[in-house]
């Protein structure tokens, strides 16, 4: 179930706060220990090499000792939280083990599909989706806009119609085409993964589902 409103939870496989003042905060929870914040940043450049230090220059990471670094109020065992474009890293209650697997949900899952693919690209895809679905299988259409919730915005049901078939049917040739592109957009962002980490169409799936729907779900 998918909810709409900005101040609401907001988030798949994240959890949101409810703050009806600020609704653009996610997170996610661990229950690990954690390490010192000199000791995440190393990992952060054992994982991600360079890039690690592109994204903690540039301010779009930030690792925080605790919860308490945090801005606003949250649970004891955040460990990680995106918020008004920046991630940040609390490394008390992070995994070193899982650094790899937080940095590429937090930046894979709250980046814009339309950016990675280009806005271009990205309309191209809907529409391509679309005509299919008009022209050659109407039946489906109809499941998948069933499966749709009514208060879903008319401008975002491209997007909710895409994650059904990423999530139900990634055969088809567009989804595939999707997976894809989400994938040379991960390899481009984290040059580093292109040697150290191969991902699977599964795990790609999931970042593009999640980014999909927390695409439509916050605006």
């Amino acid at each position: 179930y998918i909810i709409f409103e900005s101040t609401q939870i907001k988030s798949i496989t994240n959890i949101g706060t409810f703050d009806v003042n600020n609704p653009d905060i996610r997170y996610s929870v661990g229950e690990n220990p954690g390490i010192k914040t000199t000791e995440l940043a190393a990992q952060m450049y054992k994982e991600f090499g360079d890039d690690a230090g592109k994204l903690l220059e540039s301010g779009k990471v930030k690792i925080v000792e605790s919860v308490n670094d945090l801005p606003g109020t949250h649970p004891n065992n955040v460990q990680a939280m995106y918020k008004d474009g920046q991630v940040y890293l609390v490394a008390k209650n992070i995994d070193p083990m899982k650094v790899k697997g937080v940095m590429l949900h937090e930046v894979g899952v709250h980046a814009n599909m339309r950016d990675m693919l280009g806005t271009e690209g990205f309309d191209n895809l809907i529409n391509q989706m679309n005509r299919h679905l008009d022209i050659d299988n109407p039946n489906l259409e109809a499941v998948i806009d069933a499966a749709i919730p009514d208060d879903t915005p008319l401008q975002f049901r491209g997007e909710e119609r895409l994650a059904y078939l990423v999530e139900n049917m990634p055969e088809y040739g567009f989804v595939k085409s999707l997976i894809s592109k989400v994938k040379a957009w991960i390899y481009k962002t984290f040059p580093s993964l292109q040697q150290s980490l191969k991902l699977t169409d599964s795990d790609i799936n999931e970042l593009a589902l999640s980014s999909l729907r927390n695409y439509a779900s916050n605006q």
